[in-house]
């Protein structure tokens, strides 16, 4: 999601990956549940610098998307799921 061309950055994992070898990648979905999301909002106000990093972090949510960047790099053989993952943070 931060590459700037997504498409060629998955061209070259598929380049080096092993013939047979397996790759996973993990993308965020969920803006509104992303406390991490919102303190880089409040960051990037003061650094607008780092706006446009905060604007792609959510860049690839849409599971249709990531599956058309992968089929356009030429891999044949993949599936993408969505698993909640639930962090609980001490007061």
């Amino acid at each position: 999601m931060f590459f700037p061309d997504p498409v060629r950055g998955l061209m070259e994992f598929r380049r080096v990956l092993r013939p047979g070898g397996r790759m996973a990648v993990s993308v965020n979905t969920v803006v509104e549940r992303s406390y991490n999301h919102q303190i880089n909002v409040m960051i990037a106000r003061y650094v607008p610098g780092l706006a446009e990093s905060v604007a792609c972090t959510f860049a690839l949510a849409e599971a249709s998307k990531l599956r058309s960047l992968f089929d356009a790099a030429g891999f044949a053989d993949f599936a993408t799921d969505t698993v909640r993952h639930a962090f609980v943070l001490p007061s």
